[in-house]
């Protein structure tokens, strides 16, 4: 591969990992879901799907996404699993990804007490600190949806990063080419080498408040993930 196209390769998984991760992964646990999107490039041609479902369980929530985009010589697989508490707390959190020839699989469980254990598929084991009713990507999202107000915290992704949330005005965005109202949420995330990713979040005026549209800045230009209606 060029250096031009392992650079946007390596960009793109960057978006991926870190930006969709948290705005991929929504989920409101009112009933079943199940929701596609396309993901764009800055120029607006689309370079692979989104799957994301959900179901209620006697407990509180199981979430699933799946993502699969494409580069010549460059795959992009995530797969994320979250089972979360009525309260959206983290019960369970699962990673499996593929970025090029690069693969990671990864398992956190939040025992009764309240002790959290990363452990890495055929590799190390950790404990990690988090709040009281930690969050999982997936569980986070589904708070968001619940009440736009949240307040700063780490997230249980990898050894855990802060993340905190801006106020924003509702804002009307073009989705499948008509526009739409909705509530736009943005979100921060830092990390420890990179600095801060911001990310913008707009979700519907539905009772479920249905993530639509996603979008993240990088040196490329935008990239988003869009639903499917």
């Amino acid at each position: 591969m060029s250096q031009p196209k392992l650079f946007q390769a390596h960009a793109l998984a960057t978006f991926l990992k870190i930006g969709f991760v948290f705005a991929n992964l929504l989920f409101f646990p009112l009933h079943a879901e199940s929701l596609r999107y396309n993901i764009k490039w800055p120029s607006g041609l689309t370079l692979g799907e989104a799957s994301l479902t959900g179901e209620l369980t006697s407990r509180g929530s199981n979430q699933t996404f799946d993502l699969d985009a494409s580069l010549p010589a460059y795959t992009l697989h995530d797969r994320y699993t979250s089972s979360t508490s009525a309260q959206s707390c983290t019960i369970q959190f699962t990673r499996e990804t593929q970025h090029g020839t690069r693969k990671t699989n990864e398992r956190t469980t939040v025992s009764p007490d309240g002790t959290i254990k990363r452990e890495t598929i055929g590799g190390g084991k950790a404990e990690i600190s988090a709040s009281v009713c930690p969050h999982d990507p997936l569980g986070l999202l589904a708070a968001v949806r619940k009440n736009l107000a949240q307040p700063a915290q780490s997230v249980l992704f990898g050894p855990g990063y802060p993340v905190r949330f801006e106020a924003a005005s509702p804002a009307t965005i073009s989705l499948n080419d008509k526009p739409t109202a909705t509530e736009k949420v943005i979100c921060i995330l830092t990390l420890p080498k990179t600095g801060d990713y911001r990310l913008e979040l707009f979700l519907l005026k539905d009772q479920a408040r249905t993530p639509a549209l996603i979008r993240a800045p990088f040196a490329l230009g935008i990239f988003s993930m869009e639903l499917i209606r």
